[in-house]
């Protein structure tokens, strides 16, 4: 659903700005060397397999292991 080739060619005309500072609303803020690696990982963006969501079987498995790792005498992930 992206062009890679285009996504890349903006990225890197974003970095061509040269910002010696990043500040985005759900991100750290980046300085030096951060900014240069947070344009790599841009690059990458398009080749990254979507989300997988988890499902009913994932539940399940993690609230086994949780049961399993409960003392005897505490309450069980499931009573609560």
């Amino acid at each position: 659903m992206l062009d890679t080739q285009k996504f890349r060619t903006v990225v890197d005309d974003f970095q061509r700005l040269n910002a010696e500072v990043i500040a985005g609303c759900h991100t750290p803020v980046l300085r030096g060397p951060k900014i240069s690696e947070a344009y790599d990982l841009l690059r990458q963006l398009p080749e990254i397999p979507p989300w997988a969501e988890f499902t009913q079987a994932d539940l399940d498995q993690w609230m086994a292991v949780a049961e399993s790792s409960v003392p005897p005498e505490q309450p069980r992930p499931s009573g609560t």
